[in-house]
């Protein structure tokens, strides 16, 4: 069951609002630089040939021994590990609960997602917090 719908149904009422983790900076550019990484191992990969001659450059031994039987092989690595890294570098694993700017739960303390009754009874507890809180 999604949280949503469990939230609904203990507590009428109470919209839940899902929103992204910001990515940290350096992974952004890390995750970057990998896909440009991967492109360019992908253009060499299916266009070596014309990439060298375009330079008036020989093809080097590494492509002409390495690259050159096995281009199809070659691409998929690329791709597989291109975009392998680049969604490593992109997950935070983020997952906060809020109830009203008062932290519930996170993932990103206890490395673990929370059963739905931990789940359930910190909003409980935060809920409770804030209609004292309003009543004073």
């Amino acid at each position: 069951m999604q949280v949503s719908q469990l939230v609904a149904q203990r507590f009428p009422g109470v919209e839940v609002i899902g929103s992204s983790y910001p990515i940290p900076a350096f992974n952004q550019a890390a995750a970057t630089a990998v896909v440009a990484a991967r492109n360019v191992a992908l253009a060499v990969a299916l266009a070596g040939d014309q990439i060298f001659g375009f330079f008036n450059m020989p093809a080097p031994p590494w492509y002409t021994a390495n690259i050159v039987p096995n281009r199809m092989g070659w691409c998929m690595g690329a791709w597989f590990l291109g975009n392998a890294g680049y969604n490593m570098l992109m997950a935070t694993h983020a997952f906060e609960i809020y109830a009203n700017g008062q932290m519930v739960f996170s993932k990103l303390a206890t490395d673990r997602l929370p059963t739905g009754e931990e789940l359930l009874n910190g909003l409980g507890a935060a809920l409770r917090a804030e209609r004292r809180a309003s009543l004073h």
